[in-house]
């Protein structure tokens, strides 16, 4: 009977050092990666650019959202969710797929007239900061 209860102790103890010795490899792993790729889908970049539309579009508003990449590009689907989620409580919608409401956000992944861009698509560049836009309805 004591055998068994040291086994058990045994193996108990076993998990338990191969619990910590997991863990602590899974941390030195994430330090490194998080090193050489600290934001590979560059939430936090969207989120420090698009800052300035924060104060511009009420937490209720619908805001569309366009990009000069296809939709089916993974960079402009993750361009996309990154602006929802760095853009919520807001509702962000596709331009092509949903009418937004009066403000629309364009993200571009090149050189662009953002005016000319706007203006083919019925709106007026409200401001800009690099890369990203925040259109405009005109007359609103």
């Amino acid at each position: 009977m004591a055998s068994h209860k040291v086994r058990a102790a045994s193996a108990l103890a076993l998990v338990g050092v191969l619990g910590v010795a997991g863990a602590l490899n899974f941390r030195s792993y994430s330090r490194i990666r998080n090193q050489t790729q600290p934001d590979p889908y560059r939430i936090q970049y969207r989120m420090d650019k698009l800052e300035f539309v924060q104060a511009m579009i009420p937490p209720h508003a619908r805001v569309g959202y366009v990009s000069d990449l296809p939709v089916s590009d993974i960079r402009e689907q993750v361009g996309y969710l990154a602006t929802a989620y760095a853009l919520a409580p807001r509702l962000v919608v596709h331009v092509e797929k949903a009418q937004p409401g009066d403000y629309v956000i364009g993200e571009f992944s090149k050189a662009t007239d953002y005016a000319a861009f706007g203006t083919a698509r019925g709106l007026a560049v409200e401001r800009h900061s690099g890369d990203i836009v925040l259109y405009r309805k005109p007359g609103r």
